[in-house]
């Protein structure tokens, strides 16, 4: 329908990077203002994890094919991998 369904915050300056879950149910989002990944729960918004291991912004992030694990690379020159 093109309506919004939920609006999301928790970064300073906003998501701008953002990545679904495999099966949907989760997104992950990253700021260039903060080197925190936020997981939200699709369904209902709700935050459900903050993963806070880089020292600088995060520029790109990927889920597995799975969606058990998510790779994050950050300016800081480093990439994580999670398990989530």
């Amino acid at each position: 329908s093109g309506r919004a369904l939920r609006s999301l915050g928790g970064h300073p300056g906003g998501a701008m990077r953002v990545g679904f879950s495999p099966d949907g149910t989760k997104l992950a989002t990253a700021s260039f203002d903060d080197p925190v990944v936020r997981l939200w729960q699709v369904g209902n918004g709700r935050e459900i994890d903050r993963l806070d291991g880089h020292r600088s912004s995060v520029r790109c992030l990927a889920f597995a094919p799975d969606g058990r694990h998510l790779a994050t690379g950050s300016f800081d020159t480093t990439v994580l991998v999670w398990r989530l």
